[in-house]
């Protein structure tokens, strides 16, 4: 089980504060009796002294315990001048990080970071090659994020290391042998049908941070920016860096790094650790001859399958000279159909399903070429295989070829792997859980012959479809945990449940925000659908947390009747935790926590906050979370760009005063008695806990997670079953 986080939860020893109501019942009686105006006042002077009492406790339960903390990444230097006379050695703890967006850039790069790094044993950032050219910085954004379960660190290192990366620079044309000639569609990829001119060559910047490690920082200091670089690999004898284009006698020759755009790509972690990454952007032209600064006017979906080892990346020289991805791009290495926007699902057995895309598309209309196949890719002989049967059409879009089985064949959809008990075995399939209302699955999913199917109320009628109650269009998906914090055995630890939220189907200003406990115990489905007194949202993250709980933040309000919305007014700012039930019938519990920061501490006339579309969030293995990203425009075109990364502390992480845990007051892992396991195995942890009448309430394993456009393909937690023993 490599790449699997380890967590374990303690029980806290405050309660939170909870909001309420007081009501008075009384018998009614005439107004000018004098024992309702005794009563009366009696009541107001009790509601008076209740007030007076529970504001207090109220503001003094609301701290960091109870709120949680967000805080924002400062880097430490300082920029003044121009390009030409900035003072690299002028360094201060004053500037908000920005994912290396920099006003005023040093002449020689390579110099600024061997000086900034020389006391860290960092390497220096080869900035100063034409592969990472001034205009290609900003465009990281955090678009795509994914925690890469890199092993063997220490020190700060234990916190993550976190690989971002957003647009990647398209050319405006397909690079060949000529050089310059510029490819139709169809000559390109005969996937492709729209006419136009193809590119699918880009430069995709992408970034490996880490936060630095608080307890490292002077007191009362801003948090400095963890180690940062792009990746590109040199070439294996060390002489420098690949060249961009395919050398003439090889015309199918792509080099190992990144000159495809991972951009819209769909990603997940393999069994051993490696992130692999399908599908992605390329460009869609009008104009036959090249044009300055030309804009696209579509897009086309790639054939791509890379992965990247993040065993093989250490904080040395070594990892420039090592080969750090590996590409495909025809079948069997590559897909069998171009993908934008598809999903990815790990498998039981390793295998990795890949859903949904479109081949290919038009900005200003609805004309899509959507995908029609699913397809499995085997990570053991690195091969993708395509489905044996094409996504079946629904009833509803028989007479439109272009739709198809609900989600499936549409852009990101949102998929689980569940499991589940009927007839006394274990069972999994595949679930697909939106933006459509309607529900699929798909049983074997690693055998290329298997087929889609729906949850129907009557078996028998193939247009008694299972539904929710509203659209999740723009809103995501989490898979839960099993609800038994120590379960007794494997039957109290399938994941059978999913919760929807946020999505265009709630009404814009009805300060109704719903969401759904979808149930697949015993292989049916059972639909719950609760509404909140909360502004509706989309374009939202949800990140699953250790304790089992869910962190919802970002969005803005779901959009006007007439398709538009507005920064700053629809942002919405508000930061929710959820609590799920143990029976899917019962809502669970919501409380509100610290909101994201209002502030704009880069003076970009964006809230630090913002999350909307084209946002990510993603859960640290020392329990906080990283949100980052946005890059969009409203419905006026503002451009709403938000390059400040935020980190968000859950309550958990601090102690009943607000004070934060330091690492006596969080259990301290020791050792552990295996690295690897098998399903069904023992292991021993030794730890230790100051405090130990705070107790351990459950073990858990987690997978890193993996998210782009508001859904998270990897959030998994299992809670383990386990016993405590004193070694004394």
């Amino acid at each position: 089980m490599r790449g699997l986080v380890f967590a374990v939860r303690y029980a806290l020893q405050h309660r939170s504060a909870g909001g309420g109501q007081i009501g008075v019942r009384g018998v009614g009686v005439p107004r000018n009796s004098t024992r309702w105006i005794v009563e009366r006042f009696s009541q107001v002077l009790m509601m008076w002294l209740c007030v007076q009492l529970y504001i207090p406790v109220y503001l003094f339960a609301q701290n960091e315990a109870t709120l949680g903390k967000w805080e924002r990444l400062y880097g430490n230097w300082k920029t003044t001048g121009t390009n030409e006379n900035c003072q690299v050695s002028d360094f201060s703890l004053e500037h908000v990080v920005r994912w290396r967006f920099y006003e005023c850039r040093p002449t020689n790069w390579r110099t600024f970071w061997e000086e900034r790094f020389a006391t860290r044993d960092q390497v220096w950032y080869a900035g100063d090659t034409r592969y990472a050219a001034d205009n290609h910085w900003q465009d990281i954004f955090g678009i795509h994020a994914a925690l890469l379960p890199v092993s063997g660190e220490t020190g700060v290192l234990r916190h993550g290391w976190v690989m971002l990366w957003g647009y990647g620079k398209e050319r405006g044309y397909l690079r060949d042998r000529a050089y310059l000639t510029r490819l139709f569609g169809r000559a390109v990829d005969a996937s492709y049908l729209l006419s136009g001119w193809v590119s699918r060559v880009a430069l995709t910047p992408v970034l490996l941070w880490h936060p630095d490690d608080p307890e490292e920082q002077q007191a009362g200091q801003p948090y400095e920016l963890g180690y940062v670089r792009y990746l590109f690999d040199a070439k294996l004898d060390g002489t420098g860096y690949e060249e961009w284009d395919p050398p003439a006698d090889d015309p199918n020759w792509y080099g190992s790094w990144p000159i495809f755009n991972l951009f819209c790509s769909g990603h997940a972690f393999l069994h051993d650790g490696q992130l692999l990454a399908v599908g992605g952007h390329g460009g869609l032209w009008g104009n036959e001859t090249p044009q300055e600064d030309e804009d696209s006017v579509g897009y086309v979906g790639l054939r791509l399958v890379a992965r990247f080892d993040g065993s093989a990346f250490t904080r040395s020289n070594v990892a420039l000279q090592q080969s750090l991805w590996s590409w495909g791009y025809s079948p069997p290495l590559g897909l069998h159909e171009p993908r934008w926007y598809p999903s990815v699902v790990a498998l039981s057995d390793g295998k990795v399903l890949i859903v949904g895309g479109t081949v290919e598309g038009l900005w200003d209309r609805e004309d899509r070429h959507l995908t029609n196949y699913h397809e499995i890719f085997d990570p053991c002989t690195g091969t993708v295989t395509q489905s044996e049967w094409r996504i079946p059409y629904d009833e509803r879009d028989e007479n439109n070829p272009n739709k198809g089985y609900g989600g499936l064949r549409e852009n990101y959809p949102r998929l689980h792997l569940v499991s589940f008990v009927q007839d006394g075995q274990l069972r999994s399939r595949v679930v697909y859980t939106g933006p459509r209302v309607e529900t699929y699955y798909l049983d074997n999913p690693s055998l290329p012959a298997s087929v889609w199917q729906a949850y129907r109320v009557d078996p028998t009628d193939p247009t008694s479809f299972i539904r929710r109650a509203v659209s999740r269009s723009s809103g995501t998906s989490v898979l839960l945990p099993n609800p038994v914090e120590n379960p007794q055995g494997w039957q109290d630890q399938v994941l059978y449940r999913v919760l929807t939220i946020g999505g265009s189907g709630d009404r814009s200003g009805s300060l109704t925000l719903s969401y759904d406990l979808n149930d697949f115990s015993n292989g049916n489905l059972s639909i719950f659908h609760y509404s909140l007194p909360y502004r509706p949202r989309v374009h939202l993250n949800a990140v699953l947390l250790p304790t089992g709980q869910v962190l919802v933040v970002g969005g803005h309000e779901t959009y006007r009747a007439d398709g538009s919305w507005s920064y700053p007014d629809d942002v919405v700012l508000q930061t929710l935790l959820y609590t799920p039930p143990v029976d899917s019938s019962s809502p669970g519990r919501w409380e509100v926590v610290a909101p994201a920061p209002n502030t704009d501490a880069d003076g970009d006339g964006i809230m630090d906050g913002t999350r909307v579309y084209h946002s990510t969030a993603l859960l640290l293995p020392d329990g906080r979370v990283l949100t980052a990203g946005s890059a969009t425009s409203d419905s006026a075109d503002r451009e709403v760009n938000n390059r400040v990364p935020t980190l968000y502390s859950p309550p958990y992480l601090f102690k009943a005063d607000g004070t934060p845990r330091g690492e006596n007051d969080r259990p301290r892992i020791l050792s552990l008695s295996h690295t690897e396991l098998n399903y069904g195995q023992n292991f021993e942890i030794t730890y230790q806990l100051a405090d130990e009448s705070q107790g351990i309430r459950s073990v858990v394993l987690m997978r890193p997670g993996s998210v782009t456009h508001s859904f998270n393909f990897e959030q998994r937690l299992v809670r383990l079953h386990f016993k405590l023993e004193d070694p004394t």
